[in-house]
């Protein structure tokens, strides 16, 4: 028999799943504060109590028809009583609204779950049914409230029998794809009789480097073909393996171009499927994306809907997937479309999306990447234009912080009422005396300064508190609300705080006293880059401008000893070239308007010379 390994979180859900998307659903990420938080508290209880135990590994090998299934876990705390007691942690900003859904879906909320298979495993193992807490601790106050969950050992074997012929239903389905991409990799053919020149070299060097399983880094020049080039070998070698391919873009325009590789590759008769990511903003069926059931009636209920639809059944039938799909079925059930949306990256084969999916923050979500129970191999990934990615990877640790943006609410008062706009004053008031404390005094250039972490992020939880309050009201949340942006840009920027008092020497921070601006800069993003690479089999990153090789190799955090680089040139006739340098024309787009008279002209001149057609590119 073979074992499957799963965490006590990934096992713990309700079974159907049902619920909404809310804050205190369970099924998201414990952030930073929290944990910190967790950490705290953990420690108090050490100086407290000398039979108190925190982060307490478990595990206990399952064997269900057949299937063996190996739980692992930390207990958050043990109380090595008479009767032992397990404790696990939970924290929130608002504790009685957390007790309130605890309350409504006592014993299948995921923190009961948890609770319970903690307990179930400490009974399998030792006989001993164990008192079982559940701890909620304030964010805001730091007390705490004590919730005792009485367990009942019948009923948790019927829940886990449910939980677990679903997990095996899941492996089924795994092996089941696996074979239909195995299958798929051999039907697919290059689209093309006869490939462009050096088409077919970049092809072959592709090939031969994931057989060798090197990273690569390539430089191709415009016309070459090189998306279609690098695509084929890459989907064919991850659909061998029963994997998908990730092919990433900087921009979301360049997604057509990907997709218009993936549809020339299917018209062959490959019958692969695609899903293009959209952003969470752009999809949302709302003015802003406030993923709440009071909020929102496509969070309300949401898992409910996709279980009694049966929606990923319909997802799974569509070869290709893309925001107005996933638009339609939320128009149809009420559903979210960024949750559907996100919730098919498994069952797809290529998953084409924008820098951010993988990079944006210090570990890549195991939504994105995790794999499903019954597959082994890693999907591969491409990077479109990728000399992009070195300043994009900066620009996701240097945020910036600026008194005339906190202003702008010191003027727009009116909009908000009364008890509100008091908070909402003390607020920026508090945010601008925070900032402009960083600086040096009597310093009146730009200057490197320090920034105290404890309290920005005591502010973040001021902010927090009032967007609760905001969301409180009666007001209609618009289209990039502002109480909404003033949040996520502070917390933005205390997040990357973080990373500075670690002492990382990639980081500083610099005050502008006539901006009024405070800013982290982070100068190297490599070592953050790099820790993403490990959820790829195949890693290839390609560009029209890639060289010096060491260089940009060192800048992504792919500068590995056994990394292949290679350069290919142009297909098109260096006899038929011709390069013209003309510095009196800009063709920026902050210039565009003042020159384009002269941009006219030298189109108008050159055209002349020559019979023939043009294409002209505003900006190569």
């Amino acid at each position: 028999m073979k074992t499957y390994n799963l965490s006590v979180i990934d096992l713990a859900l309700p079974s159907p799943r049902v619920g909404s998307i809310d804050t205190y659903s369970g099924f998201g990420l414990t952030s930073k504060l929290a944990v910190k938080a967790h950490q705290n508290f953990q420690l108090q209880q050490l100086k407290q109590h000398p039979n108190y135990t925190p982060e307490v590994s478990i595990s206990h090998l399952l064997s269900y028809k057949r299937y063996r299934f190996y739980i692992s876990g930390r207990i958050d705390g043990i109380y090595h009583e008479e009767n032992p007691r397990i404790e696990e942690i939970k924290t929130a900003f608002e504790p009685q609204k957390l007790i309130d859904i605890l309350s409504e879906n006592y014993f299948t909320h995921p923190y009961w779950l948890q609770l319970q298979v903690y307990g179930y495993i400490h009974w399998l193992q030792t006989k001993n049914t164990p008192q079982l807490n559940l701890l909620i601790l304030s964010l805001r106050n730091k007390k705490n409230i004590s919730l005792v969950l009485d367990f009942n050992k019948d009923a948790f074997e019927h829940w886990l029998n449910h939980r677990l012929d679903e997990l095996i239903r899941e492996i089924k389905e795994s092996k089941k794809r696996i074979k239909q991409r195995i299958k798929q990799s051999t039907k697919l053919i290059f689209p093309f009789e006869q490939p462009r020149p050096h088409q077919k070299e970049l092809m072959e060097s592709v090939d031969s480097s994931m057989k060798a399983k090197k990273p690569m880094l390539i430089q191709a020049p415009t016309g070459l073909g090189k998306s279609i080039a690098i695509l084929y070998p890459t989907l064919k070698e991850s659909l061998h393996r029963g994997q998908k391919t990730f092919y990433l873009t900087p921009k979301n325009s360049q997604h057509q171009i990907a997709l218009n590789a993936v549809e020339l590759l299917q018209e062959k008769g490959a019958a692969f499927t695609s899903l293009i990511l959209t952003s969470k903003k752009k999809i949302c069926m709302k003015n802003e994306p406030v993923c709440t059931s009071k909020q929102c009636e496509f969070a309300e209920n949401h898992f409910t809907k996709c279980t009694e639809h049966k929606l990923m059944q319909k997802i799974k039938k569509q070869q290709n997937l893309d925001s107005l799909f996933f638009k339609e079925l939320a128009k149809t059930y009420q559903a979210c479309p960024y949750e559907l949306q996100m919730g098919s990256i498994p069952y797809a084969d290529v998953v084409i999306g924008d820098y951010n999916y993988v990079f944006s923050s210090t570990h890549t979500p195991d939504r994105v990447v995790g794999l499903q129970l019954g597959e082994e191999e890693k999907p591969n990934l491409v990077i479109d234009e990728v000399h992009n990615l070195p300043s994009r990877g900066m620009d996701y640790f240097s945020p910036a912080l600026e008194v005339q943006f906190f202003e702008y609410y010191l003027n727009a008062l009116d909009r908000y009422p009364h008890p509100f706009q008091k908070k909402l004053t003390d607020i920026i008031n508090q945010c601008v005396t925070i900032i402009d404390g960083c600086a040096l005094p009597n310093v009146y250039e730009p200057h490197i300064t320090k920034a105290p972490e404890e309290l920005f992020k005591q502010q973040e939880e001021r902010l927090n508190q009032l967007l609760t309050d905001y969301l409180e009201t009666d007001l209609i949340i618009e289209t990039d609300d502002p109480i909404l942006k003033l949040v996520n840009y502070w917390s933005d920027f205390t997040a990357a705080l973080e990373f500075v008092n670690e002492g990382r020497d990639e980081f500083f921070i610099s005050f502008n006293p006539k901006r009024h601006a405070l800013k982290i800069s982070c100068c190297d993003a490599s070592s953050f880059l790099k820790e993403h690479y490990c959820h790829f089999q195949q890693i290839i990153g390609f560009s029209a401008t890639l060289k010096p090789f060491d260089y940009y190799s060192q800048l992504i955090g792919l500068n590995k000893s056994f990394l292949h680089t290679e350069e290919f040139s142009s297909p098109f006739s260096s006899t038929k070239r011709k390069l013209l340098l003309i510095p009196q024309v800009s063709t920026k787009y902050r210039d565009r308007k003042s020159n384009t008279p002269k941009i006219i002209e030298v189109i108008l001149r050159l055209s002349e010379l020559q019979l023939g057609n043009y294409f002209f590119f505003s900006k190569f």
